[in-house]
């Protein structure tokens, strides 16, 4: 477990517990999710750099059985802060104006990431884990900022195939070769709220974009009133597990020095394509937390699922299971609609604290199973740059 001992923090402004919040008749869902751009981060030798919008790495298995060598080697707990620790932040906005000049960053509410909003669900589910994140204000504006013990603080003792096996199957194509993430910006409302999530992805299936594309094909040759049934036609077949070609995943390591440089290269995947994956050993008697993924999965707004089981490493075609899970993540929204009451409470009251606040710089610290604090944050650095701040 995390140690926290060392996170410095200023005065007590709030102690937030689940067991407080009073049951109301709201149901929040998320609605109107939509994909606006992303970045990949790219493998320079002088200067941290990102590829807008980048792409995913292209996914497929072999078609025959693989043994792969275990994870090894160190893994950064945060690729974004260890790649660009000045503001980790930064490149959502850099790759979201690269695509949408226009785009109103003060129409958001809550703009966090995968890690920040997925502790905060963990946190109101009643699962111990030790976490903090920043939380700043600009204009009316609340972001969730991950911080780790240091920017470049790493995975602990690596082990398993979690690594090996996506470098094992699946690449990075020609355009964005010599990227080492692809992180996602995704916009939906939940609870009243707006929201702008960034995460990473595992990589894309490209038969999926291929049904995306026929999908908008047969929009444009069809009056407005077809496009729902044309949506349902695609969503009912997306669970197609033949998605596959034999690729490739590389990365190494990157300068974290100078200011943010953007190259305008790689191609829009639709969010419909996007996969996240887990691998387990077969030996494991312990059934997959289904709960937990489905969490993970809502959070980001990702439709398709691979599982793949091993044995001492040895991976069969058979044992690897895409799934086309969105239907079940729906059921977890509508069978969590507890816990997703007590996320909605909580993200009110935090965003309350910190529109509250003479200063709009606070910090959110959980221990094991403890109370959720918010408290004022001693460092007052900036979120964003001024060029970005002014868009408020």
């Amino acid at each position: 477990m995390t140690r926290l001992v060392d996170w410095a923090s200023g005065k007590l402004i709030k102690v937030i517990n689940v067991s407080n919040f009073l049951d109301t008749e709201t149901s929040p869902k998320i609605e109107r999710c939509e994909y606006l751009t992303s970045y990949n981060w790219f493998d320079h030798p002088k200067h941290p750099t990102i590829l807008v919008p980048g792409s995913p790495p292209l996914w497929s298995p072999s078609l025959s059985t693989k043994r792969l060598d275990e994870d090894s080697g160190e893994y950064f707990r945060d690729p974004n802060a260890a790649r660009y620790s000045r503001y980790p932040i930064e490149p959502i906005f850099r790759a979201l104006l690269a695509i949408h000049p226009d785009a109103n960053l003060s129409s958001f509410d809550i703009i966090g990431c995968g890690s920040t909003l997925g502790n905060l669900l963990r946190f109101c589910g009643g699962i111990d884990k030790d976490f903090r994140f920043d939380i700043d204000r600009i204009g009316d504006t609340v972001f969730f900022i991950r911080k780790e013990s240091s920017p470049t603080a790493l995975i602990p003792s690596v082990c398993g195939y979690g690594h090996s096996f996506p470098e094992a199957h699946t690449m990075w194509e020609p355009d964005v070769k010599g990227s080492a993430s692809h992180q996602r910006i995704i916009q939906y409302d939940f609870g009243g709220l707006k929201f702008l999530v960034r995460s990473e992805s595992d990589g894309y299936l490209k038969q999926a974009v291929d049904r995306n594309a026929q999908l908008n094909d047969a929009a444009m040759a069809n009056t407005s009133e077809d496009l729902p049934e044309l949506k349902e036609t695609l969503a009912s077949e997306a669970d197609n597990y033949s998605l596959l070609e034999d690729l490739r995943v590389s990365g190494g390591p990157s300068s974290t020095g100078g200011p943010l440089h953007i190259e305008m290269r790689g191609r829009r995947i639709p969010q419909k394509a996007i996969f996240d994956l887990k691998t387990r050993a077969k030996e494991t008697r312990r059934p997959i937390d289904m709960d937990e993924v489905y969490r993970r999965l809502w959070v980001n707004q990702t439709p398709y699922f691979i599982f793949a089981e091993h044995f001492r490493g040895s991976f069969e075609p058979r044992n690897i299971q895409p799934m086309f899970v969105s239907n079940e993540i729906s059921k977890w929204e509508i069978d969590r609609e507890a816990l997703l009451k007590h996320y909605q409470a909580v993200i009110m009251e935090i965003l309350a604290a910190t529109r509250g606040s003479a200063t709009g710089k606070l910090q959110a610290i959980r221990r094991g199973s403890g109370s959720l604090k918010i408290q004022e944050r001693i460092a007052g650095d900036d979120v964003l740059p001024y060029d970005l701040r002014s868009n408020w």
